[in-house]
């Protein structure tokens, strides 16, 4: 059965043992899928957009709301945490 640990923000490059010893993911491959997915939620939660204009807004609104869930700027959420493919 598989121990739970509490894991410090500093801790940047432990890695964590998945069911096969072999395959390994860091802290920041879990940090990036947390962004995407909050990301994947906020851009639902804002709804249909009518332009580009406004698809642009709830990116832009949609990074900044997952910016303040993860402790960063919108900058750093959106090129390091957030995958682009759902931008």
């Amino acid at each position: 059965m598989a121990e739970v640990r509490s894991l410090k923000s500093g801790v940047r490059k432990a890695k964590i043992s998945l069911e096969d010893e072999d395959k390994y993911r860091s802290i920041k491959d879990f940090r990036t899928w947390a962004g995407t997915v909050l990301t994947a939620i906020e851009l639902a939660q804002l709804g249909q957009f009518d332009s580009a204009k406004q698809a642009q807004q709830n990116i832009v609104q949609a990074i900044k709301n997952v910016a303040k869930q993860l402790v960063n700027r919108p900058a750093t959420c959106r090129k390091y945490y957030v995958h682009p493919a759902i931008l």
